[in-house]
């Protein structure tokens, strides 16, 4: 084995592992002088238009980019603002579709108990009127509770991160 190699079989000879476990004892004793090494900056934002800052930068790289971003934020809320106006339209239009649909069924099923119980079948009369009343009233209950369900979850997942964020390399 040569002098200048460390036993242990690392590639670093003998001179660099004494400079670099000085380096580490001098940087041991600048942090409990209070000193700070090394410290960097990581920045984040939220929503789809970087902060002015980073705008002009991009501005600085490529010439009219920060107005192409901002053209392409405002496609993208106009796109997503038809999309929530569908979707709305539609559930209006289903939920109002599914009270109708409700009501027509249970009206049915009401004349239809009335009639068996006019013609001496009590049992399969009120059968026939209590039947769609309890799927109704089940079929509420269950929407109120995965409504609720819902609500509850979405608050727990929606967390907001801070926007910057001090990262130090050591502790």
């Amino acid at each position: 084995m040569k002098k200048n190699e460390q036993k242990r079989g690392d590639n670093k000879s003998l001179p660099e592992a004494q400079k670099s476990e000085t380096t580490l004892r001098n940087s041991h004793e600048a942090q409990q002088q209070g000193a700070v090494i090394r410290a960097g900056l990581i920045e984040r934002f939220k929503g789809p238009i970087p902060p002015p800052e980073i705008l002009a930068k991009y501005d600085q790289v490529l010439p009219g980019a920060a107005d192409r971003i901002l053209a392409m934020a405002e496609r993208q809320a106009i796109h997503r603002q038809s999309l929530e106006q569908t979707v709305i339209k539609s559930d209006k239009w289903h939920s109002f579709a599914g009270l109708v649909l409700g009501f027509v069924i249970a009206l049915i099923f009401g004349v239809g108990g009335i009639y068996l119980l006019a013609h001496g079948h009590s049992t399969d009369g009120l059968v026939a009127m209590l039947t769609p009343l309890g799927i109704m009233v089940g079929g509420f209950l269950y929407t109120d509770w995965y409504r609720r369900k819902e609500r509850a979850e979405r608050s727990q997942t929606e967390v907001e991160r801070p926007e910057k964020q001090l990262s130090l390399p050591f502790g």
